[in-house]
């Protein structure tokens, strides 16, 4: 059914003001007025407000998505249909729920051997933060210290700021190599400026408690960092096999053949 020019127009101007949620439905309405030949001015209104709000949701999550560095798009749903081993339903439940971001902040420790879900576990719960409208960022744990530790002043502060406006920050595959003494440091300013205040999700295959040994010499610093990093914190440990598939080899004969 084609518009007419008023329609058009109107569509036209709720576009201009940035009102595309509301300019879809309103067309959908315009196009099958027959479906809609029921509902009133005020149902009308009503899914076009709905429409516009669902559609600023999504394109929200969209933008905190790319912004957050993610690849994976699998969710905190999918995952619990093939839980994999050390996971239960209930710290699914816990993590939907969104209480330790903002009502009382736990950080969450993802720990296991190499290949068992981890990462993905952690971009799952990230997926499910940016969902519910939460500013993310996902980094590798040793390069983002290290890059933080070799900046110059200035950026260095620009940067803690921007970590410290983030509601989730995950540090993947944390303990996978030794950190400079400069790297700690940053490594304790962080927690500490985020302590109670703001989560953050750890990988890795260390165990709670070789997280310290990883940090070197026992001192008051590393123990600050374990203390900030631990408590409050949920242990997550999956365990299995690898699940990440084998690569094969083949040997080349062809340069034997004459």
């Amino acid at each position: 059914m084609a518009l007419t020019a008023q329609q058009s127009n109107l569509i036209a101007r709720f576009n201009k003001l940035r009102l595309s949620g509301f300019a879809d439905m309103l067309m959908n309405q315009f196009n099958n007025s027959a479906a809609y030949i029921e509902a009133t001015y005020e149902d009308k209104l009503e899914y076009c407000l709905s429409a516009h709000e669902q559609y600023l949701g999504s394109a929200r999550f969209l933008r905190l998505k790319k912004a957050a560095g993610l690849t994976d798009s699998i969710t905190l749903n999918e995952i619990s249909q093939k839980l994999p081993l050390g996971l239960d339903r209930e710290q699914i439940r816990y993590l939907i729920r969104n209480t330790w971001i903002e009502n009382a902040v736990e950080n969450i420790i993802i720990s296991g051997p190499c290949g068992v879900g981890k990462s993905c576990l952690a971009n799952a719960i990230a997926i499910h933060a940016c969902k519910s409208g939460y500013r993310t960022l996902f980094y590798k744990a040793t390069e983002l210290l290290e890059e933080l530790a070799h900046k110059d002043n200035g950026d260095r502060i620009k940067y803690r700021n921007k970590l410290l406006k983030t509601s989730v920050l995950i540090l993947d595959d944390f303990g996978i190599k030794r950190l400079s003494e400069e790297a700690i440091y940053e490594l304790y300013l962080m927690l500490d400026s985020r302590y109670n205040k703001y989560p953050v999700i750890v990988t890795t295959q260390l165990k709670p408690e070789g997280l310290l040994s990883y940090l070197g010499k026992v001192s008051t610093r590393s123990e600050a960092i374990i203390e900030r990093l631990c408590k409050p914190a949920v242990f997550i440990n999956l365990i299995g096999d690898s699940k990440r598939p084998e690569r094969r080899f083949t040997s080349d004969t062809s340069n034997d053949r004459k």
